[in-house]
């Protein structure tokens, strides 16, 4: 199993750290603990005077230290926890234990109470990226600083001496060489020559060899001009900005005076785009005359030479929104685009003069959500008339279940069969009174799921005259557009626990961040699990006092439900109480694989994007894989019936199909292959 194998090296690994550590002083604190090391380089020299630092698992900074002659270190007074450790060396890249250097890439470190854990590094072999610089006018470029920027953006950074020269201690690979030859200026000047990034020369570093490096820093020139406002007054307190033409930054910038007037100087030669800001809630405006930095006309500084660069800022226009029924052709009166009316208009106003996106909807959801583009003209107010098709809508109130007072901030969802989710965040919910309004539904049977925010209450799926824990007893909904329908009154119960452990059937060792739920999520959603510890322990909360089927998952293992079983509808339920913690443990089995490929029908090739197996009872997700070049694996529990779905994506197109054509079909004991094509046309 390969969480299996993952936890074998975790644990070896814990075991070499112990097998390392040394007793703590007598004098340490039991409730802290220490990590001590050695610092080495690639060629297993002490490294002295380098820092240590330690963070959090929060990535906060927890201490300082430096290494010794021998390059020893000691850092004390740590509390209990999983640490990052950083090394700063001399001449070297910021490194992280264990040979990372991104603190987010970097192993943890475990830290226990009363005890030490050694830490020891090598520092990754470097290359030497040296030479000298000089300015325009032949001397020296002294004292300022150079960078070294990898293909993934990690920088090093170092100051030329008195006589122009810098070494740059940088990883094997490749490099661009940037510095800043204006004194008082951040404008970069790319190795050779060159005021972009785009111009750079590569230069390619191997370990423990060195390149070299030399430039002279191009001449300068400076950018002046007017702004005015449409109607040819001084535009004051623009923010003038000088960028490369494809889009580097530069830092250099000026704001105009009383006059309207600005001047950018010093800056190197080359050709810039000249934008101009009046907010950063503004649009920006590029000369000349454009709302588009890739239809700006580029403007050259020379040496020496000022270059005038004039502009009259764009007028603004208007905007006047109506909305009518995309059925009956009757006004819509509450809507918003922006902000909300009652009265059917919007009038927006100070608009540029350029083609906007906008998104209308309607309070309530009493119509779908819709974009629409408009295009503002200088001077001139625009019509725009929207056609919003009217949606299905239920409403209902929520109280407390034991004195019928009305429950506020309870959020319902309302789902058709075979797609109930887990959420991402709720968008409804009850108001002071418990009034609910669910909208912009579909046609169809519905059945509603409620989560009160109180800790007190507990979820249900909403029954005829109570809650349930089984979204088949939940009562059904129809709903049809441009109606609204009501719902039972939702009756909110105390809320209960359920906690137990997760192990791995196979060894009997507990898992660590299996996932536990409700429901299954789409792949890539990110919505909210609870985890399991490194005993495998987790606690589910919040839940209605009755019977309740969780999810249990994890990298390596099949996904189950309650009691083992591989549908939601076919689990083992465990009983809730109100007030009390029941228990519910469950071993994690391999399971089969289901492995195939998916292509798309006109020969091309997938990118990426999510191959789902799904249960053909309940519409849960079994299971989810990325294809890697059209092929995709999944482990699923033998025995049930599934169907497939996917979410894939080829160039700029997204593949997405919420049932793959066909019957479901049952996974054999020795798994199951199969081809999916992707429709094109």
């Amino acid at each position: 199993m390969a969480h299996r194998a993952l936890r074998r090296a975790t644990m070896l690994a814990a075991v070499l750290l112990t097998a390392t550590a040394f007793a703590a002083p007598a004098h340490a604190a039991d409730d802290t603990g220490t990590i001590a090391g050695r610092l080495t380089s690639s060629t297993g020299a002490a490294v002295a005077n380098a820092g240590v630092e330690v963070y959090n698992e929060e990535t906060n900074y927890n201490g300082y230290t430096s290494t010794g002659d021998d390059g020893s270190y000691t850092l004390a007074n740590l509390a209990p926890g999983d640490y990052s450790v950083a090394f700063n060396a001399e001449g070297h890249p910021r490194q992280y234990f264990d040979n990372k250097f991104d603190l987010w890439e970097a192993d943890l470190v475990t830290v226990a109470a009363g005890g030490t854990t050694t830490v020891d590094e090598d520092l990754a072999a470097t290359g030497t990226l040296t030479g000298r610089l000089l300015r325009a006018d032949g001397s020296p470029l002294a004292f300022e600083p150079v960078v070294a920027e990898a293909e993934d953006g990690t920088e090093s950074n170092a100051l030329t001496d008195g006589d122009g020269a810098f070494s740059l201690a940088v990883l094997p690979g490749n490099h661009r060489v940037g510095f800043s030859p204006i004194e008082g200026s951040e404008q970069r000047q790319w190795v050779p020559g060159s005021i972009d990034r785009a111009g750079a020369r590569l230069f390619t570093v191997v370990g423990d060899q060195t390149v070299e490096v030399t430039d002279t820093a191009l001449a300068t020139g400076s950018v002046t001009g007017r702004v005015t406002t449409p109607a040819g007054e001084p535009a004051t307190n623009m923010r003038v900005a000088l960028d490369t033409a494809t889009g580097d930054y530069t830092w250099l910038s000026a704001r105009t005076g009383a006059n309207g007037q600005y001047t950018i100087a010093p800056a190197l030669i080359g050709s810039y785009v000249v934008s101009f800001t009046d907010n950063e809630f503004s649009a920006t405006q590029y000369h000349r005359r454009t709302l588009r930095a890739d239809q700006a006309d580029p403007v050259a500084v020379t040496a020496g030479a000022a270059t005038r660069v004039n502009e009259r800022l764009l007028d603004t226009g208007g905007l006047r929104v109506t909305a009518v029924d995309a059925v009956t052709g009757a006004p819509v009166l509450r809507f918003c685009v922006d902000r909300c009316t009652t009265t059917g208009t919007i009038e927006l106003t100070g608009l540029t003069a350029d083609s906007h996106e906008f998104a209308a909807n309607t309070p309530g959801g009493t119509h779908f959500s819709r974009a629409f583009t408009a295009t503002v003209r200088e001077g001139r107010t625009t019509e725009v008339t929207l056609r919003l098709k009217p949606a299905a809508q239920i409403t209902t109130t929520v109280v407390d279940a034991a004195t019928s007072r009305p429950l506020a901030n309870v959020c319902v969802i309302a789902y058709k069969a075979k797609q109930v989710r887990l959420w991402d965040g709720f968008n409804v919910c009850s108001n002071s009174q418990g009034k609910i309004t669910i909208g912009e539904l579909t046609n169809g049977n519905y059945r509603l799921f409620a989560a009160p925010q109180s800790t007190t209450y507990g979820r249900q799926w909403v029954g005829a005259t109570g809650g349930t824990g089984d979204e088949r007893q939940a009562a059904v909904v129809p709903a049809t557009l441009g109606a609204v329908a009501t719902a039972p009154q939702i009756r909110i119960d105390p809320a209960g626990a359920i906690a137990g452990t997760v192990t791995d059937a196979e060894t009997g060792a507990p898992i660590e961040g299996a996932r536990v739920a409700l429901f299954t999520q789409s792949p890539g959603l990110g919505a909210s699990e609870v985890e399991t510890d490194a005993q495998g322990h987790y606690q589910v909360d919040g839940l209605g006092p009755y019977p309740w089927p969780l999810k249990f998952s994890s990298f390596g293992s099949a996904l189950a439900w309650t009691g083992g079983a591989a549908s939601r509808y076919t689990a083992t339920p465990t009983v809730v109480t109100a007030g009390s913690t029941a228990t519910a443990d469950i071993a994690l089995r391999d399971g089969v694989l289901v492995t195939g490929t998916i292509r798309l029908s006109d020969g091309g090739a997938v990118d990426g994007g999510f191959v789902d197996v799904r249960t053909a009872d309940s519409g849960d997700f079994a299971g989810s894989n990325w294809p890697e070049n059209g092929q995709f694996s999944i482990r699923v529990l033998p025995g049930q019936r599934i169907y497939f779905s996917y979410s894939v994506y080829a160039g700029d197109r997204e593949y997405r199909v919420e049932r793959v054509p066909g019957d479901p079909v049952r996974v054999p004991a020795g798994g199951l292959t199969t081809e999916i094509v992707v429709l094109t046309a």
